[in-house]
């Protein structure tokens, strides 16, 4: 039997450590895609704000670890539809919550305690009208198309419908290789996106 890699070492000690939250976060995870996917669960009790809304009860939010995590951060991904311009679109907001790029020394648990702040933060700036684009696309990154719309996702997180398929037009010298393209309209995005070869649901 081969020895763990530093990756399912790494892994296996931040899991370890998320089961240490406090009271009000739910963690569950799976494997994914060659990487793990957590889900992130926290109470409205752990929302310091009195601009939260009173339908929402938990912030449910995606932690994606990729095969070269630690030596490649994670994206964390909203699953709440919490603003008036929703984030559940699958933009990275590791930096706006962190406040600071991806180190190895930095922790999934450090990254967890500061997401009630981020909420807050963002609820505060959407009332005030100091509301700037939160969160990034990363050009050639996997979007997870089944997650975009609940297929398998484990609380079927969304509620958005705004995906269409579409075509290139083939090149006068040839057809295009794949030609097939996601059409997806989010309330501040419009991505184009490639499926992949190995799975249509996923999308580049």
């Amino acid at each position: 039997m081969s020895s763990p890699s530093i990756s399912e070492k790494r892994i296996h000690s931040e899991l370890t450590m998320l089961e240490k939250l406090p009271d009000g976060y739910n963690i569950a995870h799976q494997n994914f895609d060659g990487g793990l996917k957590i889900y992130l669960e926290i109470d409205k009790k752990l929302i310091d704000s009195e601009l939260k809304p009173d339908t929402v009860n938990t912030y449910r939010f995606t932690i994606l670890l990729a095969q070269d995590f630690p030596f490649g951060g994670p994206r964390v991904q909203c699953n709440t539809n919490f603003t008036q311009t929703s984030m559940s679109d699958q933009r990275d907001l590791f930096v706006d919550i962190v406040g600071s790029e991806w180190i190895a020394s930095n922790t999934l648990y450090e990254i967890c305690k500061l997401i009630p702040e981020f909420v807050t933060e963002v609820l505060v700036k959407e009332v005030s009208g100091d509301q700037k684009f939160i969160g990034r696309f990363l050009l050639g990154s996997r979007y997870y198309i089944e997650d975009y719309f609940g297929y398998f996702d484990v609380w079927k997180f969304h509620d958005i419908n705004n995906m269409f398929s579409a075509n290139d037009q083939p090149l006068p010298d040839g057809e295009v290789e794949n030609s097939l393209r996601y059409l997806i309209v989010s309330d501040t995005a419009l991505m184009v996106c490639e499926p992949t070869l190995e799975n249509k649901r996923i999308a580049l």
